[in-house]
């Protein structure tokens, strides 16, 4: 996906919190909201203890905050913490790899990609280096229809678990 201005970004963002209003979101079906989590996020993200901890664990967040929710969402990379920024990683072989590092020592980088878990020795590394970009694709929002927007937004911004119907 072509990556928008941050003009245009804070214009989607604006779009949305008017779509997601509190009364709007009042009406969202929480076991719906829960389903597209675990479709379209859970990969990543680990919520109620859910999920996968490849990206940060969202239980904790501030995910109660519409404005939070939506600067993270709409714009993954604005704010990228160090441990999940994304390396590439060229080995002397010509393999390029991309993904969060979780661990690294002397010998060693371990390298998370979105589908597996990859350790390379350091001596098979011909280029290291991080990007200020996330893992975390930009549009899923845009990829949803308003009710399912509704419906994520909904199940993200509970303050605890909802029922596990």
């Amino acid at each position: 996906m072509e990556s928008t201005s941050p003009a245009e970004k804070q214009q989607t963002m604006a779009a949305y919190r008017t779509e997601l209003a509190s009364d709007h979101l009042a009406a969202a079906d929480l076991k719906a909201g829960r389903a597209l989590f675990k479709n379209k996020c859970a990969q990543c993200h680990k919520l109620y203890g859910e999920g996968a901890s490849i990206g940060p664990d969202l239980t904790g967040s501030q995910r109660t905050s519409l404005d939070y929710l939506l600067q993270h969402v709409v714009d993954p990379g604005a704010v990228v913490p160090n441990e999940y920024k994304v390396y590439t990683l060229l080995t002397n072989d010509g393999r390029l790899v991309q993904g969060v590092v979780p661990e690294q020592n002397d010998k060693v980088v371990v390298i998370q990609t979105p589908t597996e878990r990859i350790v390379i020795d350091r001596t098979d590394i011909d280029e290291f280096t991080p990007a200020s970009l996330s893992m975390m694709p930009e549009g899923l929002l845009e990829s949803l229809t308003p009710a399912e927007r509704r419906d994520l937004v909904g199940y993200l911004s509970t303050p605890s678990a909802p029922g596990r119907q």
